[in-house]
């Protein structure tokens, strides 16, 4: 499992108050590392209008993406990420346990 981690686990454990509310970069660096942990490898990125939406929108604007907030630990995720299978090619949600092969 690769970890996308942005935040060192002390400052991450402050923010896992804020579970499942919208995460925004606070400013251009994290937004960076922030797309390269999860749009870097993600199978959607070329299609995805995520980015633009968030760096054009408040957070309070409806249109405001949900798929960017704070996980359980914390730490900001992108719930709309998937991942290519290098074999095969094909797409496959990074939640879903692999039922035929090796663990996910």
């Amino acid at each position: 499992m690769v970890d996308r981690s942005l935040y060192p686990a002390d400052l991450a454990h402050m923010f896992a108050k804020r579970s499942g509310q919208s995460y925004r970069p606070s400013n251009g660096t994290e937004g960076e590392i922030f797309i390269e942990n999860w749009c870097g490898d993600c199978a959607m990125s070329e299609t995805c209008t995520i980015v633009a939406f968030t760096m054009s929108l408040t957070e309070s604007h409806p249109d405001y993406p949900r798929e960017w907030m704070y996980g359980d630990d914390g730490q900001p995720k992108c719930t709309a990420h998937r991942t290519v299978d290098q074999e095969t090619g094909t797409v496959r949600c990074d939640k879903t346990m692999d039922l035929f092969g090796a663990p996910a």
